[in-house]
Parts: structure tokens; C-alpha cells; sequence
């Protein structure tokens, strides 16, 4: 696996480490209701870079308990990815499917937590949390406003892929996730084939 490659994932994540706190802390000044357990979110259709992709892609090639896991793995991914192949799907209604997140494990507990993509990071409510299960989603949803936080994060990740000579690519987690474990396995020629 290309150590340059390997990096750029490790620079996202030390970007979210470095904020951590800066998050924690909005997330109780404004009294965000999330809390561990909490899965509705965990249905939604995630967009995030190929670096954070990256990030979770060498963490499920180089973790031992992933090495057996990822057939089935690879088998939910095309699943989701069969259906992001239909032309009139929406995040609404990618929603109402609920269709869970490949990493939802037992428990409602994310499985790639310490690698998870910014989307996933900073987005916090502050309504009753079963709200969020609601068909009808964000329009009933309060939810803590981290865009500029997330938006500096993505960019700094963005960066460094460009430094990397990859290109800037942001798309749907099964989507992604299939490019950067093509990447990280198999080399750049695979990932041009795949992402092509």
C-alpha cells in the first residue's frame, strides 16, 4: 500500500482530532440531544471525499478484525450501490428506504467510529431525536450549524489530494469507499478504471 496514500487518510483524521474539542464543545453549549445508540442518521446517504474514504479503507484493509469481514462487506456495497444506480433516487428518498449504513453494527453503534467521514462528525441535532426517524427528515429537524467547520475540514482533505496528484472527488459513501479500497489494493491504474 502507497505510504502517500496512507497519509492522506491520516491527515484527515488528525484534521478531526485537532477539532474535536472545538465540536464537542458546540455540540453541549447547544444542548444537542444525539447520544450513543441514537441510528436514524445512520440511514442517510452520506457524501464524503476520497480522502476520508481513504481514511476508512486502509483502516478496514490493515485491522485485523475487518480482514474476514470484508467479502460481506463488498457484497453491502454493491448492494447500495445497485441502488445509486437508479436515476430517480434523492436523499429523501434514499432515506425512506432505510437503508442502514454499511457500519452499522450491533447496538446502532458505527463500527468505523474514530474513521468516520465529517458528515458524520459534526452533524448534531437539538430536537426530540425521534424526529429523526421522521419520513419527512430535515424539515422537522433542528440541527447544530458546523458548516464552516465542515467545510474547512473537507478542504484541508481535499488539499492534500491534490497534492497527492489524485483528483478532488466528493460522493456517496459506497460509491467512494469502493473507489479508495480499489486505490489502496490495487493501485492508481485500478482506481482510474473504476472511477472512469
Amino acid at each position: 500500500m502507497d505510504k502517500q496514500l496512507r497519509q492522506l487518510g491520516r491527515v484527515t483524521l488528525q484534521v478531526h482530532r485537532d477539532n474535536a474539542p472545538f465540536v464537542k464543545a458546540a455540540s453541549r453549549e447547544m444542548n444537542a440531544t444525539c447520544e450513543k445508540g441514537c441510528a436514524a442518521c445512520c440511514h442517510q446517504l452520506v457524501w464524503l471525499s476520497l480522502p476520508e474514504a481513504i481514511a476508512i479503507a486502509d483502516h478496514l484493509l490493515t485491522a485485523p478484525e475487518w480482514r474476514c469481514q470484508l467479502p460481506l462487506l463488498t457484497e453491502r456495497l454493491n448492494q447500495q450501490l445497485t441502488i445509486l444506480e437508479d436515476s430517480e433516487i434523492t436523499r429523501q428518498s434514499y432515506f425512506a428506504l432505510r437503508q442502514p449504513c454499511v457500519f452499522l453494527g450491533p447496538q446502532n453503534l458505527c463500527r468505523v467510529y474514530a474513521q468516520r467521514p465529517t458528515a458524520c462528525r459534526y452533524y448534531y441535532v437539538v430536537t426530540e431525536p425521534a424526529l429523526c426517524g421522521h419520513p419527512s427528515g430535515s424539515e422537522l429537524i433542528a440541527s447544530i450549524d458546523l458548516t464552516e467547520l465542515e467545510t474547512r475540514v473537507i478542504s484541508e482533505g481535499l488539499r492534500a489530494s491534490q497534492q497527492a496528484g489524485l483528483p478532488v472527488i466528493v460522493a456517496p459513501l459506497p460509491v467512494i469507499l469502493f473507489w479508495a479500497l480499489h486505490l489502496l489494493q490495487e493501485g492508481r491504474e485500478a482506481f482510474d478504471i473504476a472511477t472512469a
